[in-house]
């Protein structure tokens, strides 16, 4: 579905997502934007770690 969509996966840096087998739980797809920022950061205050990005709008 997502190639079907043409959505891009969003690549986090500091990546310190929640993993399951290896695998991230938690993603964010988009499409026709520009990512200037990316960050999921586990702070404590959830079982998940705190996903925050910058996006610029594509035109």
């Amino acid at each position: 579905m997502v190639s079907r969509l043409s959505l891009q996966e969003m690549q986090f840096q500091p990546d310190q997502r929640m993993t399951k087998f290896g695998l991230p739980l938690d993603h964010i797809f988009y499409r026709g934007l520009t990512v200037e920022q990316a960050s999921a950061v586990d702070n404590g205050a959830s079982d998940h770690a705190a996903m925050e990005a910058q996006l610029k709008v594509m035109g």
